[in-house]
This record gives structure tokens, sequence and C-alpha cells, in this order.
């Protein structure tokens, strides 16, 4: 039987040179794990690189527009907090929401051309709308917490402005306003009959 060898102390030497090796071993390790990580990092340097690099392409290329048939806001519990979409009516509206997800600010045109803006109460209702007809008719209408229409501003192409009272059941009772060859006119109406009718024509 062949005796290992012994070193100075009482480690032998092959036992020795097995720790030796291991070191090595554990620092090329140690090395080779360092160069994987800046190689990842390296590589996820340059696609992210790359991937700027498309982005700025893609923007340059379509001169920085971005292009969807909607845009979505949601707040961190993932209620929709505001809208942008093309409808399949052919209209363009914009919806802002509340806390509660209910619409209140919505700002549209027609599929005609015709745009309005509607402010809502926190059941969704609309209470104020304003908005430009096709014919190029303005109106601000007004309706209470029901949703009966209770007053209406208008103003028409050919020049003539008016305002009518409502009701809380919606009948109209009062109108006054301008007409077209600028002579004032005030209607009061009864049960949807005219109490009293005043009109201008002629006294200028």
């Amino acid at each position: 039987m062949i005796e290992e060898p012994q070193s100075s102390g009482s480690v032998p030497l092959a036992e020795q040179a097995l720790h030796l090796r291991l070191s090595v071993v554990e620092s090329d390790n140690a090395r080779l794990r360092r160069n994987l990580m800046l190689v990842s990092i390296g590589l996820a340097g340059a696609a992210a690189l790359a991937v700027a690099g498309l982005v700025m392409a893609r923007a340059a290329v379509s001169g920085g527009v971005q292009e969807a048939s909607a845009y979505v806001l949601r707040d961190e519990t993932g209620i929709e907090r505001g809208a942008w979409r093309i409808q399949e009516t052919g209209a363009s509206t914009l919806m802002l929401n509340d806390r509660n997800g209910i619409g209140r600010v919505r700002a549209s045109v027609l599929a005609d051309g015709a745009p309005g803006i509607a402010l809502a109460d926190s059941r969704g209702r609309s209470r104020i709308v304003v908005s430009l007809q096709a014919d190029l008719t303005g109106t601000v209408v007004f309706a209470d917490a029901e949703g009966n229409t209770r007053a209406v501003l208008g103003l028409s192409d050919d020049g003539s402005a008016t305002v009518v009272f409502a009701d809380r059941f919606g009948q109209t009772r009062a109108a006054m306003g301008v007409d077209a060859e600028g002579d004032p006119v005030i209607s009061v109406l009864e049960n949807g009959r005219a109490a009293a009718d005043t009109s201008g024509a002629g006294r200028r």
C-alpha cells in the first residue's frame, strides 16, 4: 500500500491541491457569472435601444402621429375615467367620468358634423347641453334633475334669438326673443295655448 505524501503540516498534499483546484473553479465560476450578467445587461440595453429606434423610426415615418380607434383612461382601481372613441354611428366622442365611472362631461361631433357638449349630474343625466346644429342653429338647453327641459336659449342662422321656459313637467309656459327682423316677441302659454302674445312687428 502506497501512502500519500504528506505536506509539512498535517494536511495531505493531495487534499491541498484539491482545495486549490476548488478555489480556482469557484473563482472562475464567479467571474463567469459576472461576465454573463454583463452580457445580459448589454443584450437588454441593445434590445431597448433597438425598440426605441424602431419606435422613433415609425414615429418619423408617420410624422409622430399615433393612430387608434379609441383611447381609454383608467384610475388605479381600474375604473374608466375617460374615453375618446369613434362610435358606430360615425360620431366622435370624448367622455370624462367621475370616480364612480359616471360620465359627467361629454363632447361629441356627430356624423353630420354638428358639435355639442353635455354636462351631466352624478346620475349621468344631462343637465346642460350646448350644441351647434347642422343648420347652424346654436342652442343651450337646461334640464332639471328629472331630465325635463326647463329652459332653452337659441340663436338661429337667420339672426333670430329666443329663450323658452318650461314648467317642471316639461310643458312650455313662456317664450321671449327677437325675430329675424329685429322685432321683440313675447309669448305666455297656459295649458298649451297662448294666454298673451306680444309682438313688436311693424312698430319700428
